[in-house]
């Protein structure tokens, strides 16, 4: 290219000179200027139809989905009106007769018996009231014999002994009505333990050894059944056991007034000892 020419040339020209550009790279770079304003005029004008489609107004039928049917429901002509004055409505043909007049009978709003039948000395009587012509016999032996069957029926439901409820006395249980207690309440439950138990082994300044033993108090009071929730050693274990066998006896539970075994745990910390 002459130096001339190189001013007014573009770059791409520059570029490709003595280069193949029919291969396809010069087109590209070349016309990507008018490809891309076509891009984005295409791109505008498909924006504005969408938004011009939805401020169109929808068709006045309304389409509900069913399950499958569609259904189209349209409003009915604004012209045809009902006239109001061709709806009537239809009275009951049904006639309804009175009672008779001897069927019926007004109370007076107070009764005072006389003992005399003198009409002239009766007080607040009305005379509209209209006596009925329809004798009533009444039937006082039966009131009496359902009263009489009533009455024994209630002697016989009293005299019947309640049935008293089993409670299982063996079977130890968590947790009772009334639950078991040591003689005196807590504070002599850990003096007790306090004076009996004693260290099995010499422990180190600030060593602690922690011991859980699971009992049943029976029906009876006594202690059994002694298991062993928190493992502190095998000797210090028997020497929670020991106490707990030498202990007095139990107040035992009670569920449903009835003495019952129930589960109890005692935990017992050894310290070292100044």
């Amino acid at each position: 290219m002459k130096s001339d020419a190189i001013l007014k040339a573009d770059v791409l020209d520059i570029i490709f000179e003595n280069k193949n550009k029919l291969y396809g790279a010069y087109a590209l770079r070349k016309f990507y200027n008018n490809r891309l304003y076509k891009a984005l005029v295409a791109m505008f004008g498909l924006v504005i139809i969408f938004i011009s489609l939805s401020f169109i107004k929808k068709t006045s039928h309304v389409i509900f989905n069913t399950g499958g049917t569609i259904c189209i429901l349209s409003a009915p002509p604004k012209n045809k009106i009902l006239d109001k004055k061709k709806i009537e409505i239809q009275k009951p043909n049904a006639f309804t007769k009175p009672l008779p007049a001897h069927s019926t009978q007004a109370l007076p709003t107070n009764i005072k018996i006389v003992n005399k039948t003198d009409v002239e000395k009766i007080q607040n009587f009305n005379p509209n009231i209209q006596i009925s012509d329809v004798d009533f016999i009444g039937i006082p032996d039966v009131v009496a014999k359902v009263n009489t069957e009533l009455t024994k029926g209630l002697d016989t439901l009293a005299t019947k002994p309640i049935p008293k409820i089993f409670v299982d006395k063996e079977t130890p249980t968590e947790i009772a009505e009334v639950m078991p207690q040591y003689p005196g309440g807590m504070q002599a439950l850990r003096k007790f333990l306090e004076n009996n138990l004693h260290n099995p082994q010499d422990l180190d300044e600030g060593q602690i050894i922690a011991v859980k033993i699971k009992f049943v108090v029976g029906y009876d009071g006594k202690l059994k059944s002694f298991e062993i929730e928190e493992d502190g050693g095998k000797a210090f274990n028997n020497e929670v056991i020991r106490v707990l066998k030498i202990m007095p006896q139990w107040i035992p539970g009670k569920s449903k007034g009835e003495n019952v075994s129930v589960y109890n745990t005692i935990p017992v910390k050894f310290v070292a000892t100044e």
